[in-house]
């Protein structure tokens, strides 16, 4: 995993501090900065999935008060989330069960690997990790295609569609499938409908346009009684 990715398991859902929102916050920003291998602080040993922190920078991070922050801090220690060893001038938090969020995998040509100068090394590392976020995203990009394609009614090219879809933005993205129910349901004869692909294209951006049901007025509501609130 190399420290770019962790896991979460559908089960926090069961978690009984789940429903508090400073505990996730803490928890979370905690499970995201800890430490991925093992490493040294003024003398101190910062091991695997810890992290070095000042009660006073978490809570500026955090936007909590150090006093909400030292009794979530008390709720995650008692419910063995996490671990705190203090100093006199910072505390090292560690992530309990860390290997859970964060799985260690061995390569099997690892011996041959550790003998190879670190700048190999490193620019192996970070050309896979670029290779594992492309897929990744890649991925998530055609699951989001995929779910556009199927609301708007599997009208058009899915292949220039798909082809338009990777051109977009996030945010882009975003706002067609925000906007394609709306779309679908505005038209009043399907045959008429613009194929996906022209409706998505990023050189048009039809998707922008303002519907039919937005120029509608809503009919004047008639009070019969006084509502109490």
């Amino acid at each position: 995993m190399n420290g770019t990715y962790i896991k979460l398991y559908r089960k926090m859902l069961d978690w009984e501090w789940y429903d508090d929102t400073n505990c996730v916050r803490v928890f979370l920003h905690l499970l995201l900065k800890a430490n991925w291998t093992d490493s040294e602080y003024k003398g101190h040993h910062v091991p695997r999935g810890s992290v070095v922190v000042g009660r006073k920078a978490l809570s500026a991070e955090l936007g909590i008060s150090e006093r909400c922050l030292r009794t979530t801090s008390k709720r995650l220690t008692e419910c063995h989330a996490i671990d705190i060893k203090t100093t006199n001038k910072f505390s090292i938090i560690s992530v309990c069960n860390f290997d859970t969020y964060n799985p260690s995998e061995m390569p099997n040509d690892q011996q041959t690997t550790s003998k190879r100068p670190a700048k190999c090394q490193a620019n192996d590392d970070r050309t896979t990790t670029s290779k594992e976020d492309k897929k990744i995203i890649s991925e998530e990009v055609k699951n989001l295609f995929e779910r556009a394609w199927s609301d708007y009614g599997k009208k058009g090219s899915k292949k220039t569609a798909l082809t338009y879809w990777k051109k977009l933005n996030d945010q882009q993205r975003s706002e067609i499938i925000e906007k394609i129910p709306r779309y679908v349901a505005d038209q009043e004869h399907p045959q008429f409908q613009k194929d996906f692909q022209g409706w998505i294209n990023p050189a048009n951006e039809l998707w922008k346009n303002k519907l039919k049901s937005d120029f509608t007025k809503h009919p004047t509501l008639k009070l019969t009684q006084k509502t109490e609130w």
